[in-house]
């Protein structure tokens, strides 16, 4: 099977009781709290790949997927921005990460 698997850091701090909303080729594939993964089934080849809350994100990372393999990202909150009130105005495309595994 062909996947990619978003896993949320269980180290994330930030915004610990609502879901970071996962995002493949612009698609809800799914939501994630702290310390779960999301699988999608792909189609090999590059995807986009992108991690929501509100209206902060990630930004979107290219991501190329063999068949049969299995690619593993990690996402969290940038360190500092949950003991920083403006972040999600002046970091609000980049409040979270998203790198592979």
């Amino acid at each position: 099977m062909t996947e990619i698997a978003v896993r949320r850091d269980k180290a994330d701090s930030y915004a610990q009781l609502r879901p970071y909303k996962v995002y493949v080729d612009g698609e809800r594939v799914g939501d994630l709290r702290r310390g779960e993964t999301c699988l999608r089934a792909v189609s090999p080849g590059m995807h986009t790949v992108q991690v929501k809350i509100s209206w902060c994100s990630s930004p979107p990372l290219s991501v190329g997927v063999s068949e049969g393999e299995r690619q593993e990202l990690v996402c969290r909150a940038v360190p500092g921005v949950e003991s920083d009130p403006m972040a999600v105005f002046i970091r609000r495309h980049d409040l979270l990460t998203l790198r592979k595994a």
